[in-house]
């Protein structure tokens, strides 16, 4: 037994395997222990790298700014945005769905940050500059002049005495008056002074909100300063603005802001000028896109709709150039004003997604009679030439551009009221172009806008091509400008209006009953109801 030695047991001596077995096992704890300690030491120093990198600032995903104001979403955990862009990414308590982020592609964009439905609004934006339009018009309303009447202090174009918005003049006519511009005049066409006009505005901005949006927007500078096309219009720009002592690279990328980002507005005053809205800047382009700009009456702002089901992390992409042209046209446009090239689904596509709107018809005799087109040969080169599939004629980009300008050209000699010669013109059209042609198109379009302001009037074989016409246009559309479209509500609306107007006369020669009539109206009700459901946007509600 154990003996009791001031009042502890004491234990029996150990043998030396017993006091080696024991040693092993200190070293090993001690051991687990130090490796412990050395474990413990790293993942605190991981932990407080990772502390490190969540406390540092990042920028907001609109304008690029870092400050202490940029913040995350509380709500949706994913947008970083400043104390400025954090209100446009909210409504009535809820996130909207749009991010901005950059892709290789396209550069700085939007996406969707969550599923959208058409219809729905994605943006509102308002305008941070409005700047005069590349037109001969009112210094102040934007309203068209006749130089008749000009300020007698800095001899700028005004739309008279009592111009709406003379209170803008008069805070720069002191800064106008030390710029030196030849004189404006319904001869002089020159519109530097406007551009001129837009860039001292610009960069006379004192808000430092406003010139961190606009400093964080696409300028292409380097573009614009190796663009021999331009280059005599900066320095004329330049030389205007040299009493304010800017440098050549200060208005370089104040030009290039405002070209790359300005959008034409109407005011309420009836005119014309140009707002960037920061935002919607953003919004990448594509020919076949899935949103559309709505524009508030008074342009001060935009709204970004969805024409179409528009998935989660998918690019929002608005059109910058009308679709009722050829490829060459929206190219040349897309390059000149925004230098890049498009690579959309419609570009790549050499028949412009199977409406062949670019094709001219082949002159040969034999493929007149066939009605054989023209097609690119190299569909995402635009200086390629153009072959007919039937006979291999080949044709230059040139010829195909000179045939659509005599064509333009004859179409701006005719009387834009007898209806007659408008539809000998068509005609011809039809018969040097395919029939889904730009030029084909766009004549339909002006014909029905001029029969849909007297349908009531007309004989019924003109309602009866009115109804055709507005059939043409939307299939045409539905290729060109698919989705629930502002354009194609328009022209739902016109053929209504001609469906009903038949029916009515044919109910009233017996042709058909009451009761087919009031069904037919019924069908005309719900085909208003649903186009001007595309075509009204309820401001009131943002």
């Amino acid at each position: 037994m154990n003996e009791v030695i001031n009042g502890e047991i004491e234990k029996p001596l150990e043998t030396v395997e017993q006091c080696e077995a024991n040693d092993s096992v200190e070293k090993e704890a001690e051991t687990n222990i130090v490796n412990g300690i050395d474990k413990l030491e790293i993942n605190v120093e991981v932990e407080l790298t990772r502390n490190a990198a969540s406390k540092k600032v990042k920028p907001c995903d609109v304008c690029l700014q870092l400050s202490k104001g940029v913040t995350k979403c509380k709500d949706c955990l994913e947008a970083i945005l400043c104390d400025l862009c954090m209100p446009k990414h909210r409504l009535k308590r809820s996130c909207l769905p749009w991010r901005a982020v950059k892709r290789k592609e396209f550069g700085r964009c939007l996406i969707a940050s969550a599923h959208i439905q058409p219809l729905q609004m994605i943006l509102i934006d308002t305008a941070v500059i409005t700047i005069p339009a590349n037109r001969l018009a009112c210094m102040g309303c934007g309203r068209d002049v006749n130089c008749r009447y000009c300020c007698p202090k800095c001899r700028v174009p005004f739309c008279g005495t009592e111009c709406p918005e003379m209170g803008i003049h008069v805070l720069e006519c002191d800064s106008l008056n030390q710029c030196k511009f030849n004189e404006i005049t319904v001869e002089n066409t020159d519109l530097t002074l406007y551009k001129a006009v837009g860039v001292l505005r610009l960069l006379r901005l004192t808000d430092e909100a406003t010139i961190r949006l606009l400093n964080s927007l696409e300028s292409h500078q380097e573009e614009i300063q190796s663009d021999d096309s331009i280059r005599d219009e900066l320095s004329n720009i330049c030389q205007i603005l040299q009493e304010f002592q800017f440098s050549r690279e200060e208005i370089t990328k104040a030009y290039g802001i405002i070209k790359i980002n300005s959008y034409t507005v109407n005011n309420k005053h009836g005119g014309v000028y140009r707002s960037i809205f920061p935002v919607g800047s953003l919004v990448a382009h594509s020919c076949l896109p899935n949103i559309q700009y709505i524009e508030e009456e008074g342009g001060k702002r935009l709204a970004l709709q969805a024409v179409r089901h528009i998935e989660a992390g998918e690019v929002l992409t608005v059109r910058y150039v009308p679709f009722m042209q050829s490829k060459l046209g929206i190219a040349k446009k897309l390059r000149e004003r925004w230098y890049f090239n498009c690579n959309c689904k419609r570009c790549k596509d050499g028949t412009d997604v199977g409406t062949f709107t670019s094709s001219p018809l082949c002159q040969t005799p034999t493929c007149q009679e066939k009605g054989a087109i023209l097609l690119l040969i190299d569909s995402t080169n635009e200086n390629s030439d153009w072959i007919c599939p039937s006979c291999q004629t080949k044709k230059s980009k040139d010829y195909v551009e000179s045939v659509e300008k005599e064509y333009i050209d004859k179409f701006k000699a005719l009387s834009q009221y007898d209806m007659a010669s408008l539809y000998t013109f068509f005609n011809q059209l039809s018969q040097r172009f395919h029939a889904s042609h730009h030029l084909v198109m766009r004549m339909a379009k002006f014909l029905t806008i001029l029969q849909g302001k007297k349908l009531e009037t007309l004989p019924r074989e003109q309602i009866d091509t009115q109804q055709m016409l507005c059939s043409k246009l939307l299939t045409y559309i539905s290729r060109l400008d698919p989705g629930a479209t502002q354009t194609r509500a328009k022209f739902l609306l016109e053929k209504n209006k001609a469906d009903l107007n038949l029916a009515k006369r044919d109910c009233e020669i017996g042709k058909i009953t009451r009761k087919v009539f009031m069904s037919r109206l019924k069908d005309g009700v719900k085909v208003e109801v649903n186009a001007k459901k595309m075509l009204i946007f309820n401001w009131k509600d943002y």
